[in-house]
């Protein structure tokens, strides 16, 4: 009976560090794929850039500007995001990315939901979407209210009353219709610890030519 337990303990524990290596190497291999995004639109905006500049003056060549992030934030769709290691509530979350000049991340379409959901790879990240004003009135951070929903099948719930923040990434019991893979969002209590995005504009920065 011992070895049984043994070997049963074994097996899981060989398991569980299998899918914690691959998710380790799925995260790095999008933050590879991220960077050479970034790299890759600010090299096409500076040949642009160049080109314009051969041919017309510096003020005419603004629109060639190359956008750019803070360090460890990641440059997507003319937009900055920063994913956090730290779990924090709602409310210190929100707090934090305003320090950051910034807000929780606001999505409002299919492209944005999938660039979230392929980063986060099923963890759980806190939103910028709250009811927490009116019960199913849900309004995003800067007061706009809710049209485009990526909810997951079962959800919001309001489960044990007052789940009233949003965090994206839940995989629940139930099973998505086809067409759905993007829904993955859960309601929550405000209080609860959860990793979260920040969203901001990069800022624009003029192409240093070479000498």
């Amino acid at each position: 009976m011992a070895s049984a337990t043994y070997n049963n303990v074994h097996s899981d524990g060989r398991q569980t560090a299998r899918i914690n290596i691959d998710v380790l190497v799925l995260t790095r291999i999008t933050s590879i794929e991220q960077k050479m995004e970034q790299l890759k639109h600010n090299y096409t905006q500076s040949l642009m850039y160049i080109r314009c500049i051969e041919n017309s003056s510096a003020s005419e060549c603004d629109q060639f500007l190359i956008q750019q992030c803070p360090e460890r934030w990641v440059l997507n769709n003319n937009q900055c995001y920063f994913f956090s290691s730290v779990h924090e509530t709602w409310e210190r979350s929100q707090n934090i990315c305003k320090s950051y000049e910034a807000d929780l991340v606001i999505i409002t379409d299919s492209t944005k939901q999938a660039f979230i959901t392929k980063t986060i790879a099923n963890d759980y990240f806190w939103i910028g979407l709250t009811d927490v004003e009116q019960e199913n009135q849900w309004k995003w951070v800067d007061g706009s209210r809710l049209e485009s929903r990526f909810w997951h099948c079962d959800q919001p719930d309001d489960a044990f009353g007052g789940e009233d923040c949003v965090f994206a990434g839940y995989i629940g019991p139930c099973t998505p219709e086809p067409g759905q893979v993007l829904n993955n969002w859960n309601d929550e209590n405000c209080a609860h610890v959860q990793q979260f995005i920040c969203e901001k504009k990069p800022s624009l920065v003029r192409m240093q030519l070479p000498l």
